[in-house]
């Protein structure tokens, strides 16, 4: 029932229907919009009406991940050391994600500097709830496969922007 019992406006008919054309489509928050099954779903009456014409289905396109020689086991050993989780991003890959989670509160500039051997391999950062600064975001100068950087509740600033500017696709 949408919305609960008591708790607003009911749906319509044609609300309903547009909801589920998008479930059946499945439901890809990407590229779907309302616009491609709206005249369908304000006109579908029986469950289970096909709402978009079978030729109009998006394709999800596969991102290739970059090709990297395997990280230097003694750099992910230092790396593991200080207290960093370094696992593989996934398999048939040397790319890397690396987290510094349980002791956020201990890792600052230096250990991040010790990222440096890796920076090639290094997919995925997460620096969240360090103590690193905008000077230790310097070693991300070097990271030309970081795709996704977590940096929620550091001391960086905008200026650590400007110091690191050598990442082409951040996904913050």
């Amino acid at each position: 029932m949408m919305p609960p019992d008591g708790k607003g406006k009911r749906l319509t008919k044609a609300q309903a229907a547009l909801i589920k054309a998008w479930i059946d489509q499945g439901a890809d928050f990407g590229s779907w919009t309302g616009d491609k099954v709206k005249s369908a779903a304000e006109g579908a009456e029986a469950p289970g009406a096909k709402t978009a014409d079978a030729g109009d289905s998006d394709t999800v396109k596969e991102i290739p991940l970059p090709q990297v020689a395997a990280a230097d086991a003694a750099a992910i050993d230092k790396l593991r050391q200080a207290g960093a989780l370094v696992l593989p991003l996934a398999q048939g890959t040397n790319l890397l994600s690396v987290e510094f989670v349980s002791n956020a509160a201990q890792i600052g500039d230096q250990q991040a500097a010790l990222l440096a051997p890796i920076a090639t391999q290094v997919y995925d950062l997460n620096l969240s709830s360090t103590k690193v600064t905008d000077d230790g975001l310097k070693v991300l100068d070097e990271m030309k496969n970081l795709h996704r950087l977590h940096l929620e509740k550091t001391a960086v600033t905008d200026a650590g922007w400007r110091i690191s500017k050598g990442c082409a696709a951040w996904s913050i």
